[in-house]
């Protein structure tokens, strides 16, 4: 034993090689996200462009060979330990032939042909050139090949005063992604040019570290204009600017390259055939958003496919129904809203004054708090919404079809449906972009993160028409969005390791709230609008739609309605003595029917969609109902004298003075303690539920509403004692009694009492105190419900918005509703059924309720 006892020493981690490998291939998605990771790297080195170049010799293993080429290809696949002689033959033209290959068809086996095809073309070459600043050998030594630098991190403003897009110090591992072994030509200004040689598979060898690993320098003049020209000979290399004033004027390319890096990627990974160059080219131009900026570039070249070269523009959208652009500010977002769906100026005054105020522009501003948009966020302690910090977002929206009648009713413009369909198809989705750079795969169309914010759910809940005003969602096929984050605005939306998207902490949640709420500013405008235009056409269309115009019977007889209505229009209009014919009679029977079945029909919707959430409620009771015998069996085990009868029994084993106030945990009596009083709260929260599933509060009949008050304070008592809430019943009157159902009163109540047993835990608050104050008056009778709380959260605009179905200020710490946003709501339509009027009386003091019931008669 070779140790020395109590012998004490530093010892040092290591890395294997292999880490390399899940740095760079395993942990890089795809072949094109390494791509945009060496695009990044140009940009971040303050290049004026960037040129990928595939040079494919061999899309798979030809038929035939010359004999340069043979002996060149076999040379190469040295490298496979393959010899080409086994595969090809010489014939008598002296050409290499391929020899009629024995397939192997068992399953699960590559067949040799398939092979030989990928062996060959592993031979493509791929380039990516820039005229950055380039580097010395010193910087090749220092961060070149130091893994995860913090250079970047440090220094993140280039000498354009660009910020620079990587921070990992990992992107250079994008090159093993793509291809076995990686040669450099660099070049910085005032120095000697440096050719850098790596074999990433050398990373693989068993029992190798990070250190034992080795890349070749060799320093050297390099021509980087001759090398690309070299290269792109055979191509009209005119490199033009984004600006279309400028186009005719190529940039000079020998001028541009007194600097920069060339890089070559060798024996690649993934097969590069059309299809895969297209996604390529389809990725790289929506890589940065759409700008009149063209001081970075970028061209994609290749030596098979000639409509694919050339530069790479982002297409800009200028055929949209709505515009929303949205700049987030020190904890404000300012907004502008275009609404270019409408004709305007055809919309008819009368309406205009009559539903718009005389107030319809294209472009509306509006400059609005964070906490405004996310209300309960300011009460939240978890949510500090100026900490994702400043952004900003642009989003379009273009519907994809429109009826002839919709064109009429809403005053549409007219559009190009399939100019509209080619560009969602290519351009739909919300993308991010961190200083100037997309971020990978949020908004790409083959992505799980087309639909990142979950558009389409939010559509599939709720599918309400435009028209539907304050419900009407926008489906993620007819948008394109566009958000621009910087590193240095929003340090705490990081990148993944892997590039593939932000870190989904606390921060992000909240960014994709904030988002869907500015989002739902476009969609309240555009459906209030909607809805607007609806009423006036409903209220003044003189032929009431139907789905039933086809039937010529049908039209005919709306035909002989619509004029019979117009001459006794014409007839009112002149002031003449009117004796209805009956003609007219039944024409205006007809179109009045089929206005009001209009009426009723929305007016059912409504109910329908209402029941829908009353059925959840009702849902939930009958559960409860069902388990009534077995929840009062357990409410009548909690508690009594159970407890101590265990302790009882414990003192003859455990002395209770044996533990210390250290060894609460451990000692049985305590816990014992704490199990009771669970156990007693369990018991309250039974007697509660079991009290308002009683048979009787389904019934109809005369309620003194003071002896249902102190009852309702004898059932609260215990859940709000553990919390110190004291809840006092103010009487002026002696009786009164209201016919009604107490489940009703339960509604009110119980609501508006969980309420404020929540509001008591928010900060701010003076006194845990509930007061319930009844007064008769010459109307009725009112019942002032008040606490003594932090109040309405100050991020409600309109306090009365609070009556509205799903309004809630109840969100967790990622900034997502938790609360139903149904409690006032269900106060409102039960307070209504009995004819009572509300009003809200909330202040800095506390939250205050006014219920005015109507005077029984």
């Amino acid at each position: 034993m070779d140790e020395i006892i109590n012998k004490k020493e530093d010892v040092n981690f290591n890395v294997s090689a292999r880490a390399a490998r899940l740095i760079g291939r395993e942990n890089v998605a795809s072949a094109e996200g390494a791509i945009i990771e060496l695009v990044k790297n140009t940009y971040d080195a303050d290049s004026d462009f960037c040129i990928i170049y595939f040079d494919i010799p061999y899309q798979d293993a030809p038929d035939y060979l010359n004999d340069r080429d043979f002996y060149f290809v076999n040379h190469k696949f040295q490298r496979f330990n393959i010899d080409l002689n086994d595969y090809y033959v010489l014939s008598d033209d002296f050409l290499w032939h391929k020899k009629i290959i024995e397939e192997n068809q068992q399953k699960g086996i590559e067949s040799i042909s398939s092979k030989l095809d990928r062996i060959f073309n592993s031979l493509t070459h791929i380039y990516i050139i820039d005229n950055g600043e380039g580097m010395n050998s010193e910087t090749i030594k220092k961060h070149w090949m130091t893994i995860g630098t913090a250079d970047k991190v440090n220094n993140y403003i280039s000498q354009k005063k660009r910020t620079k897009s990587g921070a990992k110090g990992i992107g250079r591992f994008a090159l093993d992604r793509l291809g076995e072994t990686c040669q450099m030509w660099t070049q910085r200004q005032g120095y000697t040019g440096v050719d850098w040689i790596v074999d990433w598979e050398t990373f693989d060898h068993q029992n190798k570290t990070i250190n034992d690993i080795k890349a070749t320098i060799q320093y050297k003049n390099i021509d980087l204009s001759d090398k690309l020209q070299s290269l792109l000979s055979d191509k009209q290399f005119n490199i033009f600017s984004n600006n279309l004033a400028s186009r005719r004027s190529p940039i000079d390319v020998k001028s541009k390259l007194t600097s920069g890096t060339t890089i070559q990627i060798s024996y690649i990974r993934d097969d590069w055939d059309k299809s895969a160059l297209t996604k390529l080219r389809d990725g790289l131009e929506t890589l940065v958003p759409p700008s009149e900026d063209d001081t970075f570039q970028i061209f994609l070249f290749n030596n098979r496919y000639e409509n694919l070269d050339g530069i790479l523009l982002p297409v800009l959208c200028d055929n949209f129904d709505y515009k929303l652009k949205a700049n987030v500010t020190n904890g404000y977002v300012n907004i502008e809203l275009i609404r270019n769906e409408f004709q305007l100026d055809k919309i008819p005054i009368d309406c205009l004054s009559k539903y718009f105020s005389n107030n319809l522009v294209y472009n509306i501003n509006l400059i609005e708090e964070l906490s405004k948009l996310l209300p309960g966020s300011s009460d939240n302690k978890h949510i500090d919404l100026p900490l994702i910090g400043d952004f900003s977002f642009t989003l379009y929206f273009l519907k994809r079809s429109s009826s002839s009648g919709d064109k009429q009713k809403y005053y549409q413009k007219d559009f190009d449906y399939m100019e509209r369909k080619a560009w969602l198809e290519n351009n739909s989705g919300i993308k991010i972009f961190r200083d100037f750079f997309r971020v990978r795969p949020y908004g790409e169309s083959d992505s799980t993160s087309w639909d990142w914010l979950g558009l389409g759910s939010r559509v599939a809940l709720d599918p309400a028409q435009a028209s539907r005003k304050g419900r009407w969602k926008v489906s993620p096929q007819n948008i394109s969005g566009i958000i621009n984050i910087s590193r240095i605005k929003n340090p705490s939306l990081e990148d993944k390791s892997n590039r593939e998207g932000l870190q989904e902490n606390d921060t992000f949640s909240q960014f994709k709230e904030l988002l869907l709420a500015i989002i739902k500013i476009f969609e309240d405008d555009r459906s209030e609008i909607y809805s607007k235009l609806d009423l006036y056409f409903r209220n003044n269309q003189e032929i009431p739609e139907s789905q039933d115009l086809s039937k010529k019977e049908q039209e005919k007889a709306n035909l002989i309605a619509h004029k019979k209505f117009k001459e006794f229009k014409e007839k009112q209009e002149k002031a003449e003595k009117i004796n209805k014919s009956d003609e007219e009679l039944l024409s205006l029977s007809l179109l009045k029917e089929q206005a009001e079945k209009e009426d009723l029909s929305r007016e059912l919707t409504d109910m329908r969609e209402e029941n829908a959430l009353l059925r959840v409620f009702a849902s939930s009771g009958i559960t409860i109902a069902s388990f009534a015998h077995e929840l009062r069996n357990l409410e009548l085990k909690l508690g009594g004298d159970r407890y101590d009868f265990i302790k009882s029994i414990l003192q003859k084993y455990i002395d209770p003075n044996s533990f210390t106030k250290d060894d609460e945990f451990e000692n049985p009596y305590y816990l014992l303690e704490l199990v009771e009083k669970d156990d007693f709260k369990m018991k309250s929260w039974l007697l509660y539920t079991l009290r308002t599933i009683k048979k009787d509060k389904r019934t109809r009949k005369l309620i003194n509403i003071i002896e249902y008050l102190d009852e309702l304070k004898q059932s609260w008592f215990s859940m709000l004692n553990e919390r110190d809430i004291s809840l006092n019943i103010i009487k002026n009157i002696d009786s009164y009694s209201i016919k009604a159902f107490e489940i009703d009163f339960d509604c009110i109540f119980n609501n508006l009492i969980i309420n404020s047993r929540e509001a008591f835990t928010r900060p701010n608050c003076k006194n845990r105190v509930i007061n319930i104050e009844v007064i008769q008056t010459t109307s009725g009778l009112s019942i002032l419900y008040s606490d003594e709380g932090p109040g309405l959260s100050k991020d409600i605009k309109n306090p009365y918005d609070i009556f509205k179905a799903t309004v809630s200020t109840k969100i967790n710490r990622h900034g997502k509703q938790v609360g139903t946003g149904l409690g006032m709501w269900l106060i409102k339509k039960t307070l209504d059924e009995y004819k009572a009027t509300v009003q809200l009386n909330n202040t800095d003091d506390g939250f205050g309720i006014e219920i005015n019931f109507p005077e029984i008669k």
